[in-house]
């Protein structure tokens, strides 16, 4: 089987797309270095594909920028940033407290 190496910018505290993006390289054929075929390191900014098959990581950007690979464009897999709200000492997502300030109809005066 063929393989190509690339590199893959996660991001921090991303473990959601980590798993995903390796699930999508196990289906492919690639595993962890020893072999394991379930999400490993999912904490970790970068993650590695090689020409070998063989999946790895990296957490420093300048290692990651180093490594001759295509970096392949995963910011559709990331969730939106969502914009927030403090209101009397609690936060609230702008988009949820917008819907549900649409729901309360205004004081008549």
């Amino acid at each position: 089987m063929k393989f190509k190496a690339m590199k893959f910018n996660i991001g921090k505290n991303n473990h959601l797309v980590s798993e995903a993006v390796q699930e999508i390289l196990f289906n492919l054929g690639y595993v962890w270095m020893l072999g394991a075929t379930a999400p490993q390191h999912v904490t970790e900014p970068y993650l590695l594909a090689d020409k070998h098959g063989s999946i790895s990581y990296c957490d420093c950007a300048r290692n990651f920028d180093a490594i001759n690979a295509p970096a392949i464009n995963i910011e559709w897999m990331k969730p939106e940033k969502r914009g927030t709200v403090i209101i009397g000492g609690k936060t609230y997502y702008e988009d949820e407290l917008a819907e549900a300030l649409s729901k309360i109809k205004e004081v008549e005066q």
